[in-house]
């Protein structure tokens, strides 16, 4: 006597996933978006007054020297203070790591140089200062050539 199974018995029923999330965008995101177009406003404004007082100042104008100097160091200064908070907005997004977070060990490279030889006492061998032994046809190291690939990509292989 066999059994029938059941429709649907054993399977799990409904979705599997969970209610979908209302995400709120990030506050730190949109304050410092809009902090890089203030400063890239003011930059802006601040150029366009600099271009205007050379003008003025080259034309008779002795004060407006003092206006454009001035005009030029606010609009550096707000290049410069756009482009970190550019570096902020970055790392807050997510899209660039804080660099005090990365490790600091730096990992070991493999290296086919031979260690320096040593004799009994500490002392290189071979009479070498740097006590690495002199390099021959044997020892030195080859150069590595990229094995040739051929045109069209994978499909074309094929």
């Amino acid at each position: 006597m066999t059994h029938v199974a059941q429709q649907g018995a054993g399977r799990r029923a409904g979705s599997r996933r969970g209610p979908k999330k209302r995400s709120l965008p990030n506050k730190r995101v949109l304050v410092l978006s809009l902090a890089i177009t203030l400063c890239v406003v003011a930059w802006g404004y601040l150029v366009y007054a600099a271009i205007d007082f050379g003008s003025t100042a080259r034309g008779g104008e002795s004060r407006a020297w003092g206006f454009l100097a001035l005009a030029c160091v606010g609009a550096a200064a707000c290049l410069f203070a756009g482009m970190i908070l550019v570096g902020r907005l970055l790392r807050a997004a997510g899209i660039i790591t804080d660099p005090a977070s990365m490790p600091t060990q730096v990992p070991r490279l493999v290296s086919n140089i031979p260690a320096p030889l040593q004799e009994a006492d500490g002392h290189a061998t071979n009479g070498h200062e740097t006590g690495w032994p002199a390099a021959t046809e044997q020892t030195a190291p080859l150069p590595v050539v990229p094995a040739a690939r051929q045109q069209g990509g994978k499909r074309a292989a094929r």
